[in-house]
């Protein structure tokens, strides 16, 4: 026997070991961006809440605001059409005793 016999491995056991190596360092990597986009989800998914929560508050807000505008111009068009009638019957008042004013001939 040789002074200096080292052990030596089969062939194939270093590109196993690479191998081996590589998954468990995709597994980690795979783990920690997963936690961290898991953390990124949830901080997303709680803005969406609280936009969607805004968006239908401001939707209430709209619909009221529409509501409210809406009959006050009913009521602006019921005041014109007061006025129109008031003023329509003036003006029939105003024919009127003009009609009766005989034209001279």
């Amino acid at each position: 026997m040789p002074a200096e016999q080292k052990t030596s491995f089969p062939p194939w056991i270093m590109p196993l070991l690479s191998l081996v190596a590589g998954i468990i360092g995709s597994l980690v990597t795979f783990s920690y961006k997963y936690g961290t986009m898991e953390g990124k989800v949830s901080t997303n998914a709680d803005k969406i809440e609280t936009l969607r929560s805004d968006l239908n508050a401001l939707r209430t807000d709209y619909q009221t605001d529409k509501t409210k505008r809406d009959a006050e111009a009913a009521a602006r068009l019921a005041s014109y059409e007061a006025a129109r009638a008031a003023k329509m019957g003036e003006l029939e008042q105003a024919l009127n005793r003009l009609e009766k004013i005989p034209s001279p001939r």
